[in-house]
């Protein structure tokens, strides 16, 4: 999955509309979106720090970036899964696993 693809991916699994997207990633273009989803530009180069920020993901991930830091295979499946999920699911999983080690620390 490329960048675009990566970027349209979280703007459907979000509940922003095009327009909502567009001013807060900071666009007077109208049509930016569409122009994407037509693959006519890769004018969302110049947004990826935007747009990493508004949706909680790193530029690396949007760019589809390794870093040559491997983590062990069971963290890289739960990072995986969970730049799969909307914000809200994301901040769920958070608050779960801060429960889970306060748990742990109290046993």
């Amino acid at each position: 999955m490329d960048a675009v693809d990566k970027i349209l991916d979280l703007l459907e699994k979000s509940s922003m509309t095009d327009k909502e997207f567009i001013i807060a990633i900071g666009s007077d273009n109208k049509n930016i979106v569409s122009n994407w989803r037509d693959t006519r530009t890769k004018s969302y180069l110049k947004y990826i720090p935007q747009i990493a920020k508004l949706f909680d993901v790193s530029a690396d991930y949007l760019l589809d970036i390794h870093t040559t830091n491997k983590f062990p295979e069971d963290l890289e499946q739960l990072i995986s899964l969970y730049s799969e999920l909307s914000k809200e699911d994301r901040e769920q999983v958070i608050r779960y696993v801060k429960l889970l080690a306060q748990d742990n620390k109290s046993e």
